[in-house]
């Protein structure tokens, strides 16, 4: 899968750590370097998969200095700062239209009284990234009280719908452009009585009607450039994308641009954050008792691999207070380096088959391995494992040759070197084998 004598250690593991050095919130020279060192050499199809996977892209032409005219491309790079390039015009496509869509949703909102808060997307951009299209997204999602629901649905009819609930509809903002740019508009209510009862959620202990109020009741109404809108309060939003990135992760694609929001709220409001408030897991709702600590994990991630500034004490109550499968789930992320480097779309399949223990709480290593083993074949295509008029085996032996170099290998690894302490001969010449 890899050339020989040029990119050899860790495989697909070691790209998703080289996109990390750049990403780090310290901005690193030297860091960045190696990095793009990492990236330029690899197989070019394999960065361009995880790049794409975690939309991660733009993020990095900004980042590595890439955007710069004056940028030295090497040979080397040429290929790499293409695609980054190419993803970088395509983020700002559409952030000009989602630019000009949210003026548009806030002019009619606010014509009937209404100040809607945007969720994510377009004002994690504007407000935290230094250039707000290296903040990819695909849609708007905007959040307004179950008293405004039904006026603020019928206003938006002037886009064309394309769902109709009683709590979320969502409309086509841009319906004449090109398929691959059109931008959703998802618009909800929420009902802090109403307990949504998923797996995900009765696991996290959470009630995400009464997280997104949370978010709504303690935000702000300003004047923006889009009009009056209502803008999250910091500690809020970073317990909301904590819960919303850990959601992800236990259905199998934790995504490094989930963990990028994450980094860069602290980085820009981390002096102001009420830490213990925050991130109050007491107050979670939906279960008597809670099953897992949703921030845990994110906030680990963000700070031991993003340089997030997280008190460490902070990191270490949250440890204590975790369930032992979510500590598992930890241990797999950090032993493999960011293990999700792909989405498993099977994972939606097997969503409902989640083994549950008597509490409720689920073996967090058994969802991820049922989604890697049996991928459909339409996965594999949108994957990338599967070219078209390739033979379907040949698209089987790239996945779990994949998968082995992301779960088994290092896990193994990591257990022939704790065992290889007793100086078994057999052991060190399995080790060997390994690399």
């Amino acid at each position: 899968m890899y050339q020989k004598n040029k990119f050899t250690p860790g495989g697909a593991s070691d790209i998703v750590a080289a996109i990390i050095q750049i990403l780090q919130v310290d901005r690193r020279p030297e860091s960045i370097q190696k990095g793009l060192d990492t990236l330029s050499i690899a197989p070019i199809q394999t960065v361009t998969q995880s790049i794409i996977q975690h939309m991660i892209g733009p993020a990095i032409f900004v980042l590595s200095g890439m955007q710069n005219p004056e940028f030295p491309i090497s040979p080397n790079q040429l290929n790499l700062y293409k695609i980054l390039k190419a993803q970088y015009q395509f983020s700002r496509k559409r952030f000009e239209i989602a630019n000009t869509s949210s003026k548009k949703v806030t002019e009619i909102l606010n014509n009937i009284g209404i100040y809607p808060l945007f969720l994510k997307g377009i004002t994690l951009a504007e407000s935290l990234y230094p250039d707000p299209i290296m903040r990819p997204f695909s849609d708007l999602d905007i959040i307004v009280s179950i008293d405004e629901y039904q006026s603020a649905q019928k206003a938006l009819l002037v886009f064309q719908e394309i769902r109709s609930g009683s709590w979320s509809s969502s409309f086509i903002a841009n319906p004449s452009d090109k398929q691959y740019l059109r931008l959703s508009i998802d618009i909800q209510h929420f009902d802090k009585t109403g307990y949504i009862k998923k797996p995900i959620g009765q696991f996290l202990g959470i009630n995400y009607h009464e997280e997104i109020g949370r978010i709504y009741d303690s935000s702000n109404i300003i004047d923006s450039k889009f009009g009056r809108i209502r803008v999250a309060n910091e500690g809020f939003l970073l317990r909301y994308l904590c819960v919303h990135y850990m959601k992800h992760l236990l259905e199998g694609y934790g995504t490094i641009l989930g963990l990028c929001d994450i980094a860069f709220l602290i980085e820009k409001y981390g002096q102001q954050l009420d830490w213990d408030k925050s991130l109050d897991f007491q107050i979670l709702s939906g279960s008597e008792k809670i099953n897992c600590n949703p921030f845990y994990p994110p906030l680990l991630f963000a700070s031991k691999w993003l340089k997030a500034d997280v008190p460490e004490e902070m990191i270490e109550k949250l440890r204590t207070n975790s369930s032992r499968s979510i500590k598992h789930r930890v241990l797999i992320e950090k032993m493999t380096f960011g293990s999700s480097i792909f989405k498993d779309y099977t994972s939606h399949v097997f969503k409902g088959y989640r083994l549950w223990l008597s509490k409720g709480q689920v073996l967090s290593i058994l969802p991820m391995t049922i989604c890697s083993i049996f991928p459909t074949i339409r996965a594999l295509r949108e994957n990338g494992f599967l070219s078209q008029g390739e033979g379907i085996l040949s698209g089987y032996i790239k996945w779990y040759k994949l998968k082995f170099e992301l779960y088994i290998k290092p896990v193994v690894k990591h257990l022939l070197m704790i065992l290889s302490e007793s100086g078994s001969p057999l052991l060190m010449k399995v080790k060997k084998l390994m690399g």
